[in-house]
């Protein structure tokens, strides 16, 4: 599903196929009410997804703590790997964990996003994947800032930032954007 991963097995077995992620657009595109559970008024970077040793919550914390005004909201599965940190995120003032969501509701939590956060460490693992929740977010208008992933780099209407700094500007950026 994406390009570092089918280069990295073209050697082995040069048939191989690249087949990208896609997404259905109108699933996330139709208007949906908003999900009860996300508040109005403030802005929310909404992240999607499985909560997993390949999040990085030291990048997500230290943007969190530094943007106060701002709501964060981790949707999906926490990984038992991972609960301790998660915990240690939501106690943050401005994070919310919401848990797993089904399929059939996603598309209505990411319509409610502001913007979109792929919030992935670069490692072997990451710099193979194609992440569905950034086509997804695109699908339904809302901006995407992710960490420096290889297939995000070549995507059109996604920041990619690598600092605290870097990618609490490319949010903002985002928010004040009339697109």
């Amino acid at each position: 599903s994406s390009t570092v991963l089918a280069d990295g097995l073209r050697a082995a077995r040069p048939d191989v196929v690249l087949v990208e992620n896609g997404v259905d657009p109108a699933r996330f595109c139709d208007p949906r009410p908003r999900p009860s559970d996300l508040p109005t008024g403030t802005p929310i970077v909404g992240y999607h997804g499985a909560i997993a040793p390949w999040f990085d919550f030291a990048l997500f914390a230290e943007v969190a703590q530094g943007h106060p005004e701002w709501r964060f909201f981790l949707v999906g599965p926490v990984d038992p790997e991972v609960r301790d940190e998660v915990d240690r995120v939501s106690r943050l003032p401005n994070v919310f964990v919401v848990g797993e969501r089904s399929g059939s509701e996603m598309p209505a939590y990411v319509q409610a996003f502001d913007v979109g956060a792929v919030w992935f460490l670069v490692s072997d693992l990451t710099r193979a994947v194609s992440p569905l929740k950034v086509f997804e977010c695109l699908a339904a208008s809302v901006p995407v800032v992710s960490t420096p992933l290889p297939a995000c780099l070549e995507i059109d209407g996604v920041v990619v930032a690598s600092s605290p700094a870097e990618f609490g500007a490319a949010i903002e950026s985002a928010l004040a954007s009339p697109d």
